[in-house]
């Protein structure tokens, strides 16, 4: 066992500086939330994502710690509960990470896995550039590092948890290449199998991505080099076959689950035309950047700084350009992944063409497709998260061929040496300008409330019985979740009604956000937003018991927030007097909801 470590450590020897950079640059990028995990939020997302995915790892732990079904759940939206197969509950990390939720807490072990999941997407595709497609060690770091810490990987940074955490993305890729290699039907098969098993568990749409991208990519790589994939389709037909089956055996049951099961929906809540990726977005230079901002006068590109997926710099995107064009005949296989990319770029456009903020009234390719199944439940914008390691391809392959110049000359003159070597430094200058400008900062974050000391030293259980409801006001429902991280903080030992996910519209069901309310929750919620203390009738009084009888309530706990007095009038005309208990208001309800 002490040779295999020794072997290993000698095979890294060589890469222990890019490894220790990626690394390095990984606790950069979240050092801010390092500084408090449980105290700061990321503060560049308008959804509250953190708090939705430190659930989704409380829930990973919890499934394993009370043997219960991770796919989905009663815990939120009570009584009807929620679909998490078909919502981002990245059960593959939150099964990983459980022994660190559970000694240390959610929030704890989502900080790690943001920053791990960076570093490990980092060094996957620094092994996949140097071991398989035989770069450089140098030129393998800046290609590796783009992919990692990219754009739209730093973008997705501001608390996309699945969108970060892309270590397998590399693998898949590898595997699915390999494939045309002899020999590899049977291990090359079952690998990429499990891969992209584990990868659904992970980000479903990331798999999609990367189906839809190679299909595209065999097409132009076909037409530019039929002889080849014909001697290769056999192999495919078998490898894929094996994956296949490894799939559809490992993935039936949740993907049944997924589409079948219990709050089961289709489509997605949020039209197509909110997130399609602006022309202009692609020499825009993204907010987390050091150069984010510097924007040319008149550029009105933000509107949501986690889905930033196409800022990518006049200088990148001029680069890239240019290296395009040099390997174009050089490199077959880069030329049908630049084609691809050029497909994946005109469909992030969306619906209609926008240029800068204006809609041209050009309708675009994604209007052809925007109600296939799949493609329908896929942001327009996401359609160009594949084009960051197309891009960290061509500067790393564009890197080597500019090591390479004046090499290949048998002896030449001092002076054209002398001008190979400008040439090169001119070439790296090029790349440095171009890079540095969006070299990321760390994520924005700021301070969030406190956990009540009700929740932090149990003293919940003593309103709340095993299996019933907690009421957490305000409700989680819009963008404040403070209800699912008092969840966190008691271990799940409670449900509360409604939370951060998609689920079924009661009538047509399509995808929804959050549940639907009844009138007690619509009037909390206006109460919450406007401040303001409406007049309480007998039959609000009567409708309120009948919603926390639906919803199986044992207690009403409400929160130190902007509008508690309002919240705490209306409370206490619908409830009676409630209870200063420990940093919170609290209702008994349970002699209202348990008589018949």
């Amino acid at each position: 066992m002490r040779s295999r470590w020794r072997a290993l450590g000698a095979r890294l020897r060589p890469h222990r500086l890019p490894l220790a950079v990626f690394f390095l640059a990984s606790v950069w990028v979240i050092s801010n939330l390092w500084l408090d995990p449980a105290g700061r939020i990321m503060s560049n997302n308008p959804g509250g994502d953190q708090e939705l995915f430190e659930w989704m790892l409380e829930h990973a732990a919890y499934s394993i710690t009370h043997w219960q079904n991770p796919l989905g759940t009663t815990l939120l939206n009570a009584p009807d509960g929620v679909n998490l197969m078909a919502n981002t509950s990245v059960i593959a990390i939150g099964t990983l990470f459980a022994p660190i939720t559970i000694a240390f807490g959610a929030p704890f072990a989502y900080t790690l896995a943001m920053t791990l999941g960076l570093f490990g997407t980092a060094a996957t595709w620094y092994y996949v550039m140097v071991k398989r497609l035989r770069l450089s060690r140098i030129a393998a770091f800046a290609g590796a590092a783009i992919c990692a810490f990219g754009p739209a990987t730093m973008s997705h940074a501001n608390a996309h948890l699945n969108f970060t955490a892309m270590v397998l993305v590399p693998l898949i890729v590898n595997q699915i290449l390999r494939l045309r290699e002899p020999g590899r039907t049977w291990r090359g098969g079952v690998a990429l199998g499990l891969l992209i098993v584990v990868q659904m568990f992970i980000g479903e749409e990331i798999v999609f991505l990367i189906a839809l991208f190679m299909m595209v990519f065999t097409l132009f790589y076909a037409f530019i080099r039929w002889d080849d994939v014909r001697e290769w389709i056999p192999r495919y037909v078998r490898g894929l076959g094996v994956a296949a089956v490894i799939g559809v055996v490992l993935l039936a049951y949740p993907l049944w689950y997924q589409f079948f099961g219990p709050q089961s929906y289709v489509g997605i809540p949020w039209a197509a035309r909110a997130f399609e990726a602006d022309v202009a977005s692609y020499v825009a230079l993204p907010t987390g950047s050091i150069a984010g901002t510097l924007q040319p006068p008149g550029f009105s590109l933000r509107h949501n700084p986690t889905e930033e997926n196409t800022f990518y710099g006049w200088g990148l995107a001029l680069l890239v350009i240019v290296f395009a064009v040099w390997l174009w005949r050089r490199h077959p296989a880069l030329r049908a992944a630049v084609l691809t990319s050029l497909v994946f770029m005109l469909f992030s456009f969306g619906p209609e063409v926008k240029i800068n903020g204006w809609w041209t009234g050009i309708p675009g390719p994604y209007s052809l497709v925007e109600h296939v199944p799949l493609i329908d439940s896929t942001l327009p914008t996401r359609l160009s998260l594949p084009l960051l390691p197309v891009v960290a391809l061509l500067v790393a392959y564009g890197i080597d061929q500019v090591r390479s110049l004046g090499h290949g000359r048998v002896k030449p003159r001092l002076s054209e040496e002398s001008v190979y070597r400008n040439l090169r430094i001119g070439w790296f200058a090029a790349v440095t300008v171009a890079v540095i400008p969006l070299l990321p900062l760390p994520v924005v974050t700021s301070e969030r409330s406190g956990i009540p000391e009700f929740f932090t030293a149990g003293t919940w259980d003593d309103y709340v019985d095993d299996g019933r409801t907690l009421i957490p006001v305000p409700l989680p429902g819009e963008v404040n979740w403070t209800g699912m991280r008092w969840q966190v903080a008691a271990d799940l030992g409670f449900a509360i009604p409604l939370g951060a996910f998609i689920g079924p519209h009661p009538e047509t069901g399509d995808g929804m956000w959050s549940g639907p309310r009844n009138p007690t929750a619509s009037l909390l919620f206006w109460v919450d937003r406007t401040g303001q203390v409406p007049e309480i009738t007998p039959a609000h009084i009567i409708q309120a018991r009948i919603d926390l009888q639906e919803w199986k309530a044992d207690a009403v706990v409400l929160a130190d927030t902007p509008s508690q007095a309002a919240l705490l009038s209306t409370l206490t005309d619908l409830l009676g007097e409630g209870e200063q208990v420990e940093g919170v208001w609290v209702w008994d309800v349970r002699a209202l909801t348990r008589t018949a």
